[in-house]
């Protein structure tokens, strides 16, 4: 199974930051929620919640990180009694720890990978001064994996130490309720079964902190997202501007100042899919061109505003945005005029903000795709809702956008893309 990854003598050091002097305190606790890393890979495996209740700790598994071919939802195979078989997600794994001067002793940690349980205890004792901004680390075997981070001034050290061979390369993602952004954390605007919904998990599993937007956040698929990758969802209608200021702060409190942004949508309505110039509802083009390029406006707008503000990632940059785009930004088509427009627009749009942000460390990127997009069904195939069942990759792999998506934000600013037009092989234009 492999949920948690395990290497040499279990001894986990947390690195935390004191407002002030002393010993326990609210935000020097390991209580919060902790990410599991692969020390080979370096990727997440597992989202560990500590809490505590009458001065008891208890961790549970919030959320697993699986490979497209590894079970979503695996189970406790090897575990005994009551927890044979049970669901790893929300399976508690750490109990018992209890408060004793300044240690939590007498705790249990289970192993889900083998089923068996061990003794464990954490131990506080006082570091270093650090005048600038402290880390959280668990410390693994002299490894160090730091976390999103708080301010602080005074540096603390809990170990937790078990008599188990092996280790958990803890880091902890939120102390606050507003953390700050060390961790990637993506908004994608404009939620569905395709794109948006390919870059969601993607994103999550690659540790990426991910938050989807659409007027109706109850889609099933969704729902389904936020259940098997952790990702939050959010009402917002992008047109309106009170309503996209209200989604960034939301996803400010709940996950942190975003660094990836990712604006997917069409924006046609009904009404005006194959109308001639000379019958096309002039009130239907202009939804239109709202829907899709004012609405990026509205999301491009908010995203430079708070990116500005990020501190420089290690390759320099302090946040990437990405707009999808349409075939009808490179060429305008017959009995297209408004999406033509529309499209036009956004390309504009992407290309006046490419100009005035990236000198000042964000990439912004502009992304046509030139293809019907063939999403993965139930039944496993890859189909349009018009184009009909894919044949020979002859449409767009909505997992594969995502990829190139990845890769533009991980790209070093020494060579970065602003316009990636993606067609399949057997494209013609």
């Amino acid at each position: 199974m492999r949920i948690l990854k395990q290497s040499g003598v279990l001894a986990l050091t947390l690195t935390a930051a004191l407002m002030f002097s002393g010993a326990w305190a609210d935000n020097a606790s390991p209580v919060g929620l902790w990410r599991n890393v692969d020390d080979a890979s370096g990727k997440p495996r597992a989202l560990i919640r500590i809490t505590e209740a009458n001065g008891t700790l208890q961790g549970k598994i919030e959320r697993v990180f699986r490979a497209p071919s590894e079970d979503r939802n695996p189970k406790c195979e090897k575990c005994e009694g009551a927890l044979k078989d049970v669901p790893v997600i929300g399976l508690v794994i750490l109990s018992g720890l209890k408060k004793e001067g300044a240690e939590y002793t007498a705790g249990k940690i289970l192993d889900p990978d083998n089923g068996k349980v061990y003794s464990s205890k954490i131990q506080l004792t006082e570091g270093r001064q650090e005048a600038q901004r402290a880390r959280l680390h668990w410390r693994v075997n002299a490894r160090a994996f730091a976390d999103l981070g708080t301010p602080g001034i005074k540096r603390v050290l809990a170990h937790l130490l078990t008599t188990r061979t092996g280790a958990r390369n803890m880091t902890q993602l939120d102390q606050h309720d507003t953390p700050p952004s060390v961790q990637d954390v993506a908004i994608i605007v404009g939620g569905g079964p395709g794109i948006s919904s390919s870059c969601a998990r993607l994103f999550a599993e690659n540790g990426v902190r991910v938050g989807i937007a659409a007027r109706n956040p109850e889609k099933s698929v969704l729902q389904n997202l936020e259940k098997t990758h952790g990702v939050r969802r959010y009402a917002c209608d992008a047109t309106e501007p009170a309503a996209v200021e209200l989604l960034f702060q939301s996803v400010i409190r709940d996950l942190g100042a975003p660094t990836l942004v990712v604006h997917n949508i069409d924006g046609r309505v009904p009404g005006i899919f194959r109308k001639g110039i000379t019958e096309a509802d002039p009130s239907m083009a202009l939804e239109t061109l709202r829907n899709s390029a004012f609405s990026a406006y509205l999301v491009g707008q908010h995203a430079a505003r708070l990116m500005r503000e990020n501190r420089p990632g290690p390759g320099g940059t302090k946040g990437t945005i990405i707009f999808t785009n349409a075939s009808a930004a490179l060429k305008g088509f017959p009995m297209s005029a408004a999406f033509a427009m529309a499209c036009h627009a956004k390309s504009g749009l992407a290309q006046s903000m490419a100009r005035e942000l990236m000198p000042q460390g964000i990439h912004v990127a502009n992304v046509p795709i030139d293809a019907a997009i063939g999403w993965t069904q139930e039944d496993g195939t890859r189909a349009h809702r018009l184009a009909g069942t894919t044949v020979d990759d002859n449409m767009a792999d909505p997992d594969r956008i995502a990829e190139t998506y990845l890769h533009l934000h991980r790209q070093h600013r020494s060579t970065w893309a602003f316009e990636v037009v993606l067609r399949p092989w057997v494209e013609k234009w």
